[in-house]
């Protein structure tokens, strides 16, 4: 009983002591401001100071009631530094998760491979975590840090993952962008084949990293799903961001233009009189219509559906317009496609059909020019061919009529360079108006008139250059 009393008496007064210490009352001050170095090696030293001033005092009481007090005592101490020691964990754990984000992004930036460079910081912050907490060690205590570390994992693979998904998604949204944007045949096929090869990419990368950051597997299956998920969103979201009408329309456009404008090598040129310029704009019409077909819903999951038939039944006859009142009944004035749900609807055909007759509207222009520019093409020709024809045959008859000599001398006459002058100008601008296409007309037909100005001979031809020339030089001078 009195080495309970006095046991009990001794410990509870070195506790006392050791808690108005004041290396204990620094180390604790100090630890608030941030980590300190040899935490545990300075505690254990102020600890073990007053355990030993215990056991000097108790040692002439009874063995087991002394050592059942020291034992109570140290529990008590221990319930003391409890508070800084783990203050000194959470230095530590944010010291290290800072770490890994700041090591991070210099691996990653420095152009090092991301999952490569995880793999190296995690483990190079797990080593400095794992030496720190050896550092703050309290040898009494036997603490065991496993649930920091543990929570130290987590946050690394979250910093981790929230990176990755965003490079990921950056990636994947510029491709899926340019895909939309490109507007080929089979889109959907190239957005469904991207997304899964990268969502196999990224599955592949990341299948380790369950020993990496010593969490469990099924952690990172649960990541891989968010990302697969995340993955699919984006590529809904840039669907439905192209598919907004002004970018449609706008790529519509630029389509018709480029196949409307273009040969089969995608080189422009002047129209010539021989083109189809009905076949040509039916041919940019079915690519345009194929654009917003392309956009009318979002193909994900490889189903199937009508909107490609509706779309060019309803919407295309054989000009490449809107059907006739006599035509099939209008498919386009639904709100809904058939087999398309909601949720995968980017234009309705309501939408669609609405969208189409404004992009009509607006390219209506291109087809007018391109009908205007021939036509006045065709009518260059049959004038110059005309002129030429004129000339030919007023020249034959001439030189028939008073000889070649008397032809020359009439060309020569001041009477006949006024009548060349008062009509020269009107040619010139004729000739100014059809421009670069006139050597075009010119080589068509000029296989004719060289027939005719052979069958004339030279004198005849000097003759008519010559009253050709006097006529055409001087308005070009003035």
């Amino acid at each position: 009983m009195v080495a309970t009393v006095r046991c009990e008496e001794i410990a509870e007064e070195k506790l006392r002591q050791f808690t108005t210490d004041d290396d204990w009352l620094a180390l604790k001050e100090d630890v608030q401001a941030g980590p300190v170095s040899g935490f545990g090696a300075t505690l254990d030293s102020i600890l073990e100071t007053y355990l030993s001033q215990y056991d000097m005092e108790v040692i002439h009481f009874d063995q087991d009631v002394r050592n059942a007090k020291r034992r109570q005592m140290e529990s008590q101490a221990l319930e003391v530094v409890r508070n800084a020691y783990d203050t000194m964990l959470e230095h530590l754990y944010s010291n290290t998760l800072e770490s890994f984000k700041t090591s991070l992004e210099q691996l990653v930036n420095g152009g090092e491979g991301f999952v490569a460079s995880a793999r190296t910081c995690a483990q190079s912050c797990f080593l400095q975590f794992d030496k720190g907490c050896e550092d703050a060690f309290i040898r009494l205590s036997g603490w065991n840090v496993s649930g920091v570390r543990e929570k130290i994992s987590r946050h690394m693979l979250s910093e981790m993952m929230a990176k990755y998904v965003k490079q990921f998604t950056d990636v994947l949204a510029d491709e899926v962008q340019s895909l939309f944007e490109a507007g080929e045949a089979d889109t959907w096929v190239s957005v469904r084949n991207l997304l899964a090869s990268k969502t196999d990419v990224a599955e592949s990368e990341l299948s380790n990293a369950h020993v990496d950051f010593e969490v469990p597997r099924s952690e990172i299956d649960t990541r891989l799903g968010y990302l697969k998920e995340n993955a699919r969103s984006v590529v809904e979201r840039k669907a439905r961001e192209s598919a907004a009408t002004r970018r449609v329309l706008m790529r519509m456009k630029d389509r018709f233009a480029k196949v409307f404008n273009h040969d089969e090598n995608s080189k422009s040129g002047a129209w010539t009189t021989e083109q189809n310029i009905e076949e040509i704009d039916r041919n940019a019409l079915s690519a345009s219509l194929k654009i917003l077909e392309i956009m009318a819903a979002i193909r994900l999951d490889q189903t199937t559906d009508q909107i490609e038939h509706v779309l060019f039944s309803s919407l295309m006859d054989g000009n490449g317009a809107v059907p006739a009142s006599g035509a099939p009944p209008d498919l386009l004035t639904s709100n809904a496609w058939e087999e398309v749900s909601p949720n995968a609807t980017l234009l309705t055909p309501v939408e669609c059909k609405s969208l189409w007759m404004q992009f009509k509207a607006d390219i209506k222009y291109i087809m007018n020019q391109a009908t205007s520019a021939q036509q006045t093409l065709r009518q260059a020709k049959r004038a110059i061919t005309i002129v030429v024809g004129v000339v030919v045959v007023v020249g034959a008859a001439v030189v028939a009529t008073v000889g070649t000599p008397t032809a020359m001398g009439i060309a020569a006459r001041p009477e006949v360079a006024a009548v060349l002058k008062a009509v020269g100008p009107g040619l010139a601008a004729v000739m100014k108006d059809i421009g670069p296409e006139v050597l075009a007309t010119l080589k068509d037909i000029g296989p004719e008139v060289a027939g005719a100005v052979r069958s004339l001979g030279p004198q005849i031809v000097t003759a008519v250059i010559a009253m050709m020339t006097n006529g055409f030089a001087r308005p070009h001078q003035q």
